[in-house]
């Protein structure tokens, strides 16, 4: 095939270097090896692209590169033209960039009436949704729901479940949720 390749995957855990990869075939026949390949992302919102990396087609006109995505976007190969040859641009490609979530109690047992620190990781994102659900017979009752801000891709608040019993303490980043569960005496 005749063009611009790239190869992505489409979803990354959290914000961590990622590998890309392509082809660059000139319709004119003429060797691509040497040509630089930029790779482009564009935020999901926003209008301009802008360039993460850039490499050489190597002589079969092969490509790769190692990029980091600072979140939820498209990615496309670009191609800029010379002399004899116009620009390139692959197909854009959606990545999904799944926060690097996690959740640490500061003990899972408490006496009525007490707080539990909560800390973890959210990155990337700006807020964690936190719920508290108590265990009911067989079915999990939500007590409470809240926003949590993340700060450097940290959170940190407390709790302070209301009653005696099996808790689960939940927190989630877009479709990502990680659980832990307390025992109030």
């Amino acid at each position: 095939a005749v063009g611009l390749s790239l190869y992505a995957a489409k979803e990354i855990r959290g914000v961590r270097p990622s590998e890309v990869s392509g082809y660059l075939r000139f319709p004119d026949g003429s060797a691509a090896s040497g040509a630089e390949i930029s790779v482009e992302y564009l935020r999901s919102g926003d209008s301009e692209w802008r360039r993460l990396a850039s490499t050489l087609a190597g002589a079969d006109g092969s490509w790769r590169a190692t990029v980091e995505l600072p979140a939820t976007g498209q990615v496309r190969a670009a191609f800029a033209g010379d002399a004899t040859r116009a620009r390139l641009e692959s197909a854009p490609r959606k990545v999904t960039v799944l926060a690097r979530l996690s959740i640490t109690l500061g003990r899972n047992r408490l006496r009525i009436g007490q707080r539990v620190r909560l800390t973890g990781v959210a990155d990337p994102a700006t807020h964690v949704r936190l719920s508290v659900h108590v265990r009911s017979r067989r079915r999990w009752l939500r007590q409470g729901r809240r926003l949590v801000r993340v700060r450097s891709g940290l959170y940190r608040t407390t709790v302070r479940p209301r009653g005696r019993g099996k808790f689960r303490i939940s927190v989630q980043v877009g479709r990502i949720v990680r659980r832990r569960t307390l025992r109030v005496l």
